[in-house]
């Protein structure tokens, strides 16, 4: 139709023909930039739920990162490839880097893996209105565009308003105003290798919900307190509560349990000298440090019950 494929997808492309399947191809009109892209709706019948890597492996490197968030029922995970969690157990926190070795272990697993694993990072029910209300909280015309009616408003209809169009895309997420959904989101760092097969997902058969929140347990390299004054709680930075004569700085008991964000260090002096003490660990050398994962969408797989109409 016009469109003419690069070279180094056109196997691509020839194969994923050969096995039924068909193709949209968009482009910014002339003199348009990446800020007038727009998302873009596709749905299709059925539960059969993929992701096509091997229209990836054109132009990437030795690896390439994707991150999947899966918005349905229940949890899923990858059924044509493996997958692993990291168990909050085998976080350590070390104070003299604040960091954990939570990346270390990641890269650890996906290399004995030949990058060709999926992480599950984490999996939990939420409330549409959650994800509804930051798309909201725009103009409908930042990220949408109307429908001119000249275009028959795509299925025959007299065209729609920017913010109708964004509303038939949260009602396609959210079919029948459900009360609760499943986010499961997983990573990976995948081999060129790897992109050679596409990503199939099924329902997970542990539907169990798998937190956003990484309780670290273990650390090392502990700040010690050094000699100084006996302190009560009236001399601690913060709030905290005091045992023995000594108190913890920041938000936090004397335990030495605090709550630790490993990509930016320690939230509001938490884990901080406070009145000339430092926060210790407690005895079994311990401390608790809440790791809150974030990152960035690359790509989306929505999981739907019930009719499915296209746009």
């Amino acid at each position: 139709n016009g469109y003419a494929v690069p070279a180094a997808v056109q196997p691509v492309v020839a194969a994923y023909v050969s096995e039924g399947f068909d193709f949209l191809a968009l482009k910014l009109a002339p003199g348009q930039g990446v800020s007038a892209m727009r998302p873009v709706r596709v749905t299709t019948s059925g539960a059969s739920l993929g992701l096509p890597l091997r229209m990836v492996a054109a132009g990437t490197g030795a690896t390439v990162g994707v991150t999947l968030w899966v918005i349905g029922d229940g949890r899923y995970e990858p059924q044509n490839f493996q997958s692993f969690v990291i168990s909050a157990s085998d976080l350590v926190w070390d104070w003299s880097t604040q960091g954990s070795n939570y990346a270390t272990l990641r890269a650890q697993k996906e290399a004995a893996l030949n990058n060709a694993a999926w992480q599950i990072e984490c999996s939990v029910d939420t409330s549409p209105y959650a994800i509804e209300t930051p798309v909201l909280a725009d103009l409908a015309t930042q990220d949408y565009l109307p429908i001119p009616a000249a275009d028959g408003g795509g299925d025959g209809g007299a065209g729609e308003t920017a913010d109708q169009v964004r509303q038939d895309d949260l009602a396609t997420l959210f079919p029948g105003s459900p009360t609760a959904v499943r986010i499961t989101r997983m990573r990976a760092d995948l081999a060129h290798a790897a992109l050679a097969t596409d990503l199939v997902l099924a329902a997970s058969a542990d539907q169990s919900q798998l937190s956003n929140a990484y309780y670290v347990t273990q650390s090392i390299n502990a700040p010690t307190c050094a000699p100084c004054a006996p302190c009560d709680s009236s001399s601690s930075g913060g709030s905290g509560s005091s045992s023995g004569g000594n108190s913890s700085g920041g938000s936090g008991s004397s335990s030495g349990s605090s709550g630790v964000n490993p990509f930016n260090g320690p939230p509001g002096g938490t884990g901080s000298t406070g009145g000339g003490c430092s926060t210790a660990p407690d005895d079994r050398g311990s401390t608790n440090a809440s790791v809150i994962l974030a990152g960035l969408v690359v790509a989306s797989i929505v999981v739907k019950r019930g009719r499915r109409r296209g746009r």
